[in-house]
């Protein structure tokens, strides 16, 4: 029904049915409001069964109410086959401030866990981060010492003044992780390497902060005379990989050169460096008649 005055909705729960076509400027709360003066605080809409498409654009279908309206507080999920899940065709501004809720986490990021009338379910945020390891490590044989630190920051973008800091051990552990998401102790050997946030406590799921990687040191010494070599792909993304991390080859008396065709039809060649005006290459390559 239409509403022309202001209106608020608070502590309240939705668990029936939401169902029919889609008639238009519908809401799992509020069917229709022709003014925007309109609140909705600590509601639950965990609907039995839902076939009205509360994500249809052109027939302004909402999940929580139409129009526009602050919503805080809140939580919505949708059923299917007797388990809740989250409706992944729901829009950002479908919600505004509201919470869409899962019934189990999932492994593709860190949600939190909300108890409603005595169950448990988990809602989906941003695990933000800061980082002050390095993204590159030479290879020495021996164990590296990684120096740095890593810290998270959740923020549920549907929850109103959810930022927080999370605490290490308490919140979330720290795991390296290597090429094949193996959890490793101790870096020693070359390749790729990963940072995985993985969510204890009132904390579940996990979610791949940053990389680093374990490169050998090139033949050569970089000189002139003894310049750096390129023998393949693999030395190619390591020359990449350095001057993308490090300063190490602005200088201009820096020397490589190309021992051998690198790149082909079926692999070809797609890093490149010297790719931002912070990290230019100003050292010299020589081709050597290579490709």
């Amino acid at each position: 029904m239409p509403l022309k005055n202001s209106l608020s909705m608070n502590n309240c729960i939705f668990t029936g049915k939401f169902l029919g076509e889609n008639i238009g400027r519908s809401g799992g709360f509020v069917g229709c409001l022709d003014e925007d003066a309109f609140t909705i605080g600590n509601c639950y809409f965990l609907p039995e069964e839902i076939t009205v498409d509360v994500d249809d654009v052109e027939k302004n279908c909402y999940l929580f109410a139409y129009p526009d309206t602050t919503i805080t507080e809140s939580y919505a999920m949708r059923k299917l086959n007797s388990v809740y899940t989250l409706l992944t065709t729901v829009s950002f501004n479908k919600m505004q401030n509201g919470t869409l809720l899962y019934s189990e986490p999932g492994n593709d990021d860190v949600y939190e866990k909300i108890q409603l009338s005595g169950n448990d379910y988990y809602c989906k945020g941003i695990l933000n981060y800061s980082n002050s390891y390095s993204l590159l490590y030479d290879y020495t044989g021996s164990q590296i010492e990684l120096q740095g630190t890593l810290s998270c920051t959740y923020y549920n973008r549907y929850y109103s003044n959810s930022q927080r800091d999370l605490v290490e051990n308490t919140d979330y552990v720290i795991e390296i992780r290597n090429s094949d998401n193996e959890v490793v102790t101790q870096i020693v050997d070359l390749g790729q390497y990963k940072f995985v946030a993985k969510g204890i406590g009132n904390y579940s799921g996990e979610k791949q902060l940053s990389t680093f990687e374990v490169i050998p040191a090139f033949s050569g010494s970089g000189t002139e005379e003894d310049p750096y070599l390129l023998t393949n792909d693999q030395d190619w993304h390591y020359f990449v990989v350095k001057m993308r991390a490090t300063n190490e080859y602005q200088e201009a008396h820096t020397f490589f050169k190309l021992t051998a065709d690198i790149g082909s039809t079926e692999s070809p060649i797609t890093e490149y460096a010297g790719y931002s005006s912070s990290r230019p290459f100003r050292g010299t390559l020589d081709g050597n008649g290579k490709t």
